[in-house]
């Protein structure tokens, strides 16, 4: 440590990503408060949804940092830590683009990826860009890299903050997996002190145990060289000569308490251990077995809480470890710091409610968080328990969700994965309670499609082939959100559950689910027949037809994703692999749109067979024309 402080943090200023797999067009300005404190950023979607290439973007930025001024960088230098490779590129498209830009000295890290040279990109298919980094690459290259950093901003950058990125598959071993954590003794950390030689690591994945021997050391700093002392001198009464009492001056030593760096940071740390346990401040701290042992455990009072900080369970280590390594990496930078707020950098955390019970996730996380406000959390998730916690401890504009692919800002509650929560639950009382008044207030047969675009393909048929025969009156649609969820109602629908509905419930299948048809009371369960003679073979989109295929493709490329046909042999024999086309399924929502919109009776003649199975339950439960319960419809 020395005395550099940094007068200035250093952020990301801004991310885009062109046609870099389902990003296809992202661009998003990081968000800092009034008083200049980044914003933390929550990235959300489902997998598949470029979350962790957002991230992987920012990291290999931040690693090019670093292979300007550190020879052991963990990547070798002019080689890079994401792969760069034009399979990534998105589906249509000829090339990829990506640039992170730094608050400081328009300081700029740009990746360009062509599907071939751009020699051949503008001779052969008349492509060209209007930007000037474009008309810089080489003809005969396909890739390009570039960058505005220097070796001062890129000192800047690593050496005066915390730089940290946990990947998704950070762990650490429990101690019933690997007895050696329990025995194996802490050690004093063997820092070089040599020059082009880092002794910090930008990605942390199993580090508890770096993070015990620096504990070690500052435990060491503030035991051996911060404890203050003063002289007392005290009279006191020993026997003299001829056992005459007699008067001297005994020295003492009286301790003051602990002074320094070391100190200062053990303090913080504390904070952050009772934080983590939400138990009062003052009330857990370290302790240091001895020489023999030495090994580091959690005090409470003067026992032993927790003997070895490997027996905690994954998810305490992996939160403990998390923050140490933040507080840690500082503390090796150029930088010094007296309290957590005052730890400036940036931080990218994959996954962040991996191994967390749901307290951890919604209480105290967000909590540890908030102890660092000048650290630039990005962050990715599936937890919507997550989301509430950050919620309520950061209030609705204390920090951003952005979902992808589309980089759009969202509040809670239009995250899509709290719909996912609800069908974890959808078991228990509370769920089948609100099933049951969602079909009371209905007072109609129910039917249950595996999602929204179901609904909108299946409505369009009827206002197409049935629109004068009120079948739309006859019946409510409800959004299943997926198979999964339907098998849930399904399974439970118990005896009293059933008797007790108002209304009958018709669960109608996507082709691609293999459900025998099943009557439960008055719950019914049927699958959508599938039509061999279609080129999908999944989802509702099987019910397309070829001629709506080639409709979709001649309207935007990116609707249909298509694997020419291909020969293999298998044994000694070719087999021709014939030509596959797939609904791109980042494009669900824009086909069915654009379907809804401009298609016509011949695009939807293969979804009246869905229609018929409605049809014919409804006329099958409710006598005729007649709805169910004895309620006209409105």
């Amino acid at each position: 440590m020395n005395n550099n402080e940094q007068s200035s943090p250093i952020y990301i200023k801004s991310v885009l990503l062109e046609n870099y797999g389902p990003c296809i067009n992202v661009k998003y300005d990081f968000r800092f408060d009034e008083n200049g404190n980044p914003i933390p950023l929550v990235l959300i979607g489902k997998n598949g949804s470029g979350k962790s290439i957002f991230l992987s973007h920012i990291v290999n930025t931040l690693i090019t940092a670093k292979q300007l001024i550190y020879e052991n960088c963990e990547v070798e230098k002019g080689k890079v830590y994401k792969l760069r490779s034009a399979s990534y590129i998105s589906s249509g498209s000829l090339y990829s683009k990506s640039k992170v830009e730094f608050t400081t000295n328009d300081a700029i890290v740009t990746e360009w990826i062509l599907r071939q040279s751009k020699e051949i990109l503008v001779k052969d298919h008349g492509f060209s860009i209007d930007d000037a980094e474009w008309n810089n690459i080489p003809d005969d290259e396909q890739t390009q890299f570039i960058t505005t950093l220097t070796q001062t901003s890129a000192r800047d950058l690593i050496d005066n903050a915390c730089i940290q990125y946990f990947p998704s598959n950070r762990f650490e071993e429990p101690a019933w997996l690997n007895s050696n954590n329990l025995t194996e003794p802490v050690e004093y950390m063997n820092l070089k002190n040599i020059g082009g030689i880092s002794n910090r690591s930008i990605v942390s994945l199993s580090t508890l145990k770096e993070s015990q021997n620096w504990l070690l050391d500052i435990l060491f700093d503030r035991n051996i060289l911060e404890l203050q002392t003063s002289p007392l001198s005290m009279p006191i009464q020993s026997p003299g000569k001829d056992n005459e009492p007699k008067t001297v001056d005994f020295p003492f030593l009286i301790m003051l308490g602990y002074k320094g760096q070391a100190s200062l940071i053990y303090v913080e740390i504390l904070k952050l251990l009772n934080e983590l346990f939400d138990v009062p401040q003052g009330t857990l701290r370290f302790g240091v077995g001895d020489r023999r042992t030495r090994q580091l455990s959690i005090m409470k009072g003067e026992q032993a809480w927790i003997p070895n900080l490997f027996q905690l369970s994954s998810g305490e280590a992996l939160l403990l470890d998390l923050f140490l390594c933040i507080i840690k990496d500082y503390d090796l930078s150029n930088s010094n710091f007296s309290v957590l707020s005052d730890i400036n950098g940036i931080v990218l955390i994959d996954e962040i409610d991996l191994h967390l019970h749901v307290n951890l996730q919604k209480d105290i996380l967000p909590r540890l968080i908030n102890l660092f406000p000048k650290i630039q959390f990005v962050i990715t998730t599936h937890s919507p328990v997550f989301l509430l916690g950050m919620q309520n401890t950061f209030g609705t504009n204390g920090f951003e969700i952005i979902e992808m692919p589309s980089a759009e800002s969202i509040n809670i509650e239009s995250f899509t994965e709290f719909q996912d929560l609800f069908t974890t639950i959808r078991e228990t009382e509370t769920y089948i309670d609100s099933i049951k008044t969602a079909l009371r207030e209905s007072q109609l047969p129910a039917v249950f499609v595996e999602g929204e675009y179901d609904i909108k393909y299946l409505t369009k048929t009827i206002e197409l082939f049935y629109k004068d025969n009120g079948i739309l009156e006859r019946f409510k649609f409800f959004d299943g959100d997926g198979f999964g969820n339907l098998d849930k109602i399904w399974k439970s629908m118990d005896s009293k559950v059933v008797d007790m509905l108002s209304v009958n419930v018709l669960l109608l299948y996507d082709c691609d689910i293999s459900k025998a048809d099943n009557t439960k009371g008055k719950v019914t369960r049927k699958t959508i027949p599938s039509s061999s003679d279609n080129i999908i073979k999944k989802g509702i989109e099987n019910l397309f037809s070829e001629v709506t295929i080639n409709k979709l493709q001649e309207a935007n490329p990116q609707f249909i994703d298509v694997t020419e046909a291909t020969k293999k042999v298998i044994r000694g024999v070719e087999e021709v692999v014939p030509e596959l086309k797939e609904v791109n399924k980042n494009e669900k929502k824009n086909i069915c749109d654009w379907l809804c919109s401009n298609g016509d009776d011949s695009d939807f003649k293969c979804f009246k067979i869905a229609i018929d199975i409605i049809i014919d339950y409804l006329d099958h439960v409710c006598q005729g024309d007649t709805p169910c319960p004895q309620t006209a419809p409105s």
